[in-house]
């Protein structure tokens, strides 16, 4: 709230520069549109339209709001974004321990690798709508190996159902989290995994695992059903700036990236840096894994135990990698799959390869306490010898940036001096701890090394955020009070933030959204501000030349009059603005000024209209008439005339009207995309039926799974 509502007033630096996190959407779209839509669910109302958005937007459809996704109710609370990521974390955790268990590996190396991965670097450094089905990858994994185990052992289809349901369940949770980016690419590995962990089948084991992948993946379909179709609904009628026509093919991060991979901060804190090279790394980074990590993977390459799990596991992350940075071949057999050319690969493969490397390592600390003092000396010896070489690689690929970071002040040499620091200080506790004789011990001296780096790289951001701040809640008030159905909008930088006019109940001009109506970005741009950003629509974006930025204001002056035929009744800017309009309020954080002759939401001549809500509206006209309504038409919208539906029309090519007759008429609008209906009721039938399989199945675990006998 304080960095990206628009409304915070006296916050106070933090302890660090830069950022807390990459990606500002963590307000934007994770907050505050997550939140309108758990207000909306609260309220009894399915979130399936945002008023207070642009022209009107889906919510359900738009997904980054998570709007259906259970633990999204925790935005209403207090600090509820951070309970809400705790739990996630904690799912991410707890499904990683129940993996690696049920792969074999033994209590303590499966405890440390859930750790690891629940601190994980895309968990650091992205809190924004990518951070939520990231906490779904090991209990897809867990899944398809219980499945597996399930198949080899022969079990009836009845005995399969439970873990057929936890993974249609998890495969929709996945989903609801609201970052389908996120969820196909690691659906990539899983596939994978799922072709691999079959070798060996016998043809009617391999009928009998993949037809209970597939009945998952229905079921998980089912459960998803209303999400997805309003979803694709949306998709029709989305501009989707660079994620439509492969606009991503072609793309990957700099090669000077990879050595945050390894030392997460050797440029300083998040976006600290105002070298332009580094903040477009921070832009396009996804995460990172640290160096003892990548200690313990090379150390479990190097034990002859499991070597075709992990050769699987190499082999993805090279093609992750690989994808990431445009690594000639890798890079272009990877865009032939389908839809990557549409996905920032370079950004979401991170939680993937990650996930691979942490098991590689805790594969090796399972086998750490069975191996003899000098083998272990020896594997260590060269894991640590390969990850130094690796990282000298890294800072090789980064040397000309790093030389250029170095050269910009001692601050910097710190960042980089210090970096280097830390990996030889862990090289060496790696290397002293196999001095024990002692198995156990040595176990657990290096998981307390590995989640002791873990944890410090995951709470440096945290030194960034604001250490105290307030909210100019006075001006949000006087908005709330005022407004009424009509909407704001920005002059400057300053006012409202994109989207925070969701959470406060504020129609509000501005937006920050991916997907967004193409009729709105098409209006906008054609009528308000002909250097609009299609998927940013802010008064300073995107950044433009002086001259641009001249004509931009000029442009802006002139068309007033066509803000005020969009509705919008007050113009918000910094608090030291002045403008040649009617000052109505002057805040902490923002000046308000009156913008004259704003069109009602709703208006039609010869009609006396009494609005109800932005959905229902009574009118009483002398005669025939055209009402319309200010909200972006799509396809999804209905209407009635005294309960008979009316066919809607267009005005301006974006904005609804209705055709009146004479007379008193109650009139209403619902957005309802086609088939939804029928999408509940199936989501509603698969949800009951996964709930009464799952609770089975958890009384017969808690009765030891023996039914009760007569006495």
């Amino acid at each position: 709230m304080y960095l990206y509502s628009g409304v915070g007033v006296g916050v106070r630096a933090a302890v660090l520069p830069g950022t807390s996190t990459i990606d500002p959407n963590v307000g934007f779209t994770s907050f505050a549109l997550g939140a309108r839509a758990a207000l909306d669910v609260l309220s009894g109302h399915l979130p399936l339209w945002n008023h207070f958005e642009g022209l009107g937007a889906p919510l359900l459809g738009e997904m980054q709001s998570a709007a259906l996704f259970p633990p999204t109710l925790l935005l209403t609370l207090p600090h509820g974004q951070v309970l809400e990521q705790a739990l996630l974390q904690l799912v991410a955790g707890v499904g990683s321990f129940l993996f690696f268990r049920r792969f074999g590996l033994g209590t303590r190396a499966a405890l440390t690798g859930g750790l690891l991965y629940e601190v994980n670097g895309v968990f650091a450094w992205l809190h924004n709508a990518v951070f939520n089905p990231v906490a779904f990858l090991p209990w897809l994994f867990f899944v398809i190996e219980s499945l597996r185990i399930a198949t080899l052992d022969g079990r009836r289809l009845a005995q399969r159902l439970p873990i057929i349901c936890l993974g249609a369940g998890m495969a929709a949770a996945a989903l609801y989290a609201g970052f389908p980016e996120e969820v196909y690419l690691y659906s990539l590995l899983l596939t994978g995994w799922a072709v691999f962990r079959m070798a060996g089948f016998t043809v009617r084991q391999a009928v009998s695992f993949i037809s209970d992948l597939i009945l998952t993946g229905l079921v998980g379909l089912s459960l998803s059903a209303p999400l997805l179709l309003a979803f694709v609904d949306f998709l029709g009628e989305a501009s989707l700036g660079g994620h439509g026509d492969n606009g991503f093919d072609g793309t990957w991060l700099n090669i000077a990236a990879l050595v945050q991979y390894i030392m997460p901060y050797t440029y300083g804190p998040i976006f600290a840096s105002t070298n332009p090279t580094i903040a477009r790394i921070w832009g396009g980074i996804g995460g990172y894994i640290g160096f003892m990590p990548m200690v313990v993977a090379f150390a479990g390459l190097f034990v002859p135990h499991q070597r075709p799990v992990k050769f699987f596991l190499l082999a993805w992350i090279v093609i992750a990698l690989g994808a990431s940075h445009g690594l000639p071949g890798v890079y272009r057999a990877f865009m032939t799959l389908p839809l990557t050319g549409i996905a920032a690969c370079y950004r979401y493969l991170n939680a993937s390869w990650i996930f691979c490397i942490i098991f590689l390592g805790a594969m090796f600390l399972d086998r750490m306490p069975a191996l003899p003092p000098l083998v272990l000396r020896r594997i260590l010896g060269w894991a640590v010898a390969s990850s130094l070489g690796l990282t000298a690689a890294a800072m090789v690929g980064a040397w000309p940036l790093i030389g250029e970071y170095w050269a910009i002040s001692l601050c910097n040499r710190g960042h980089v001096l210090g970096a280097l620091a830390i990996v030889a200080a862990l090289s060496f506790a790696a290397l002293r701890i196999t001095r024990s004789t002692n198995g156990q011990s040595v176990l657990t001296a290096m998981s307390c090394i590995l989640v002791a780096e873990a944890a410090a790289w995951f709470f440096f951001p945290y030194l960034s955020y604001p250490r105290k701040g307030g909210l100019d809640l006075e001006a949000v008030s006087f908005l709330q009070s005022h407004v009424g159905y009509q909407r704001i909008a920005a002059i400057t930088g300053n006012g409202v933030g994109p989207n925070y006019g969701s959470y406060f109940g504020i129609p509000t001009l501005n937006y920050n959204d991916l997907p967004v109506p193409q009729r709105t970005s098409s209006y906008i741009k054609d009528n308000l501000d002909p250097y609009a950003d299609p998927l940013i629509f802010l008064p300073e974006y995107p950044p433009t030349s002086s001259e641009q930025q001249t004509n931009r204001r000029k442009v802006f002056l002139e068309r007033l009059p066509r803000y005020a035929e969009a509705g919008v009744k007050y113009l918000l800017a910094e608090p030291t603005a002045k403008f040649e309009m009617p000052l109505v309020y002057q805040g902490r954080s923002m000046t308000i000024y009156a913008l004259p002759g704003t069109r009602d939401y709703f208006s039609a001549d010869f009609c006396e209209l009494r609005p109800l809500s932005r959905d229902l509206v009574d009118a009483s006209c002398s005669r025939p008439a055209k009402l319309t309504r200010l909200e972006v038409s799509m396809h999804g919208w209905l209407a009635t005339i005294d309960g008979r539906p009316a066919s809607i029309g267009l005005a301006d090519n974006t904005f609804q009207t209705l055709d009146l007759p004479a007379g008193v008429t109650h009139i209403e609008f619902e957005y309802r995309p086609r088939g939804v209906r029928t999408a509940m009721i199936i989501a509603c039938v698969a949800l009951l039926l996964v709930s009464v399989v799952l609770v089975r199945a958890g009384a017969e675990l808690a009765g030891g799974g023996r039914r009760p006998t007569k006495s």
